[in-house]
């Protein structure tokens, strides 16, 4: 056939290949077996000596040298038959383009510089494209680096030509070494419709001051080119109320602000969660207080949870989890500790008869207060309308959390939908939950009550509600 150019990849190469057939005698007839098989013995070498000639017409060391390979199935591709590859395409050798691929492997998988100078990588390197010379941990740093700043230079490229609305969400906080760091991370919508989240600042401040937070933010929006900003999302801390009014203040006469920006502080609605659950368990229940003992016992010590485990397979039970002890700035760990336990309530049990050490252990006395005890059957009931009771917190938080997605359209019905939730336990009154939710409560109007009057709510956010074609006005007659 004329005109396949693709196929012509080394045919110059592989037309002086000589072929071993015309310097071998003629084969003899399938029929004669023991001579078919003495043919192929006697002249093996010259077989041998054709693959060396055409080994050698390939050299693996001449970059300059084409390859058919299959295209790897890309991310969100379906793939087609039995196998995942693409089409047959040429692929030349590159290496700036492997030092780009390793570059963002390292980025990508959280992996050490000095990964790349382990034994196993350079073994599959050398398998898989041996023309290649691996660099030292150095010079894969710099790549990084390089990658970083090229990225950067997109993105902000992006920002200042197309002029599209970013909505920034920042946090502070100090490390045990006593170091204030900051993180900035803007979320935008493309021309396409795509949203996209892009860490932009992580870095040591001096102070929690506002003016201090506020400037960080400014400085930037101009390291960036963003001159759009919509909105900027801080949790509730005092300084933060006076960082977003310096921010207010600086950006109310600019070109690209929205109603002079009276509208840009958000409310983290996750952290007000948190506030509110958090103030209704500051008087734990002894329930709680029995189980998280009892957690803690058996996550002491790797003796202690082996025999745990042993009680989960001699009661098969179908658990696959870990249990996990909460901690107290994070409710929701309180949360998955009940959940978790309460799968294990009958292994609890077994283990107060198997260990002895168990049951004295949970009811000595401990910094002046007398241990109440493993967790009674009593207790494994309360759990379950505690889980009942916190779980519409959970599940809204996570909802509200998640930052690969639109969530702005759910404000309005979660807090809706948290309301009526502590409004019913409240009404129901039972002697334990009842007195929580108004706690809770009290808390939720702080935030959230009086909508119409209340500060601390962005009306921006019921925009959101309004587009939403499942919802529209009908939500707002509430």
């Amino acid at each position: 056939m004329d005109g396949h150019s693709s196929s012509d990849v080394g045919s110059s190469s592989v037309s002086s290949i000589p072929n071993p057939s015309s310097a071998l005698p003629p084969k003899p007839i399938k029929s004669e077996q023991t001579s078919v098989k003495a043919w192929y013995k006697c002249h093996a070498w010259a077989f041998e000596e054709y693959l060396q000639k055409l080994s050698g017409r390939f050299d693996k060391d001449d970059k300059s040298q084409s390859k058919l390979s299959f295209e790897g199935k890309r991310e969100g591709q379906m793939a087609v038959g039995k196998g995942s590859v693409g089409n047959l395409v040429i692929t030349k050798y590159n290496a700036a383009k492997i030092k780009e691929v390793i570059a963002k492997m390292i980025i990508k998988d959280e992996l050490p510089f000095r990964f790349v100078e382990g034994e196993g990588f350079r073994d599959f390197m050398n398998i898989v494209e041996p023309r290649f010379s691996i660099h030292f941990r150095y010079t894969v740093m710099k790549d990084c680096v390089k990658l970083f700043l090229s990225e950067k230079e997109k993105l902000r490229a992006m920002f200042m030509t197309t002029g599209v609305r970013v909505c920034l969400t920042t946090d502070t906080w100090t490390s045990i070494q006593n170091l204030n760091y900051m993180v900035i991370t803007s979320h935008f919508v493309d021309s396409d419709w795509n949203l996209h989240k892009r860490i932009i600042n992580f870095c040591l401040i001096p102070n929690h001051k506002a003016d201090t937070i506020g400037e960080k933010i400014l400085s930037c929006m101009r390291e960036w080119g963003i001159r759009n900003i919509f909105t900027i999302t801080v949790d509730n801390a005092s300084t933060n109320d006076g960082a977003l009014e310096f921010v207010k203040w600086r950006t109310s006469n600019k070109e690209g602000a929205i109603l002079e920006s009276q509208f840009m502080h958000i409310r983290c609605c996750a952290h007000i969660l948190n506030l509110i659950v958090t103030d209704g368990l500051k008087e734990v229940d002894e329930s709680i207080v029995r189980v998280r003992s009892a957690v803690k016992y058996v996550k002491s010590s790797p003796a202690r949870f082996d025999k745990f485990k042993a009680c989960i397979e001699r009661e098969q039970l179908d658990f696959k989890g870990l249990l996990c002890l909460d901690v107290p700035t994070r409710w929701n760990s309180t949360y998955l500790m009940l959940e978790g336990a309460k799968k294990c309530g009958a292994t609890f049990q077994l283990i107060e008869e198997l260990d002895k050490t168990f049951k004295p252990t949970l009811t000595e006395e401990k910094n002046e207060k007398i241990g109440l005890g493993p967790p009674t059957c009593a207790d494994w009931s309360r759990i379950k309308i505690f889980l009942k009771f916190l779980k519409v917190f959970y599940d809204g938080t996570i909802r509200i959390s998640g930052s690969l997605y639109y969530a702005s359209n759910m404000y309005f019905q979660e807090i809706c939908g948290i309301q009526m939730h502590l409004q019913e336990y409240i009404d129901n009154g039972d002697y334990v939950l009842s007195p929580m939710a108004e706690k809770m409560m009290t808390k939720y109007n702080k935030y959230w009550g009086d909508l119409e009057n209340n500060d601390r709510v962005n009306l921006m956010m019921f925009v959101a509600v309004i587009l939403d074609p499942q919802t529209k006005l009908v939500s707002l007659k509430y």
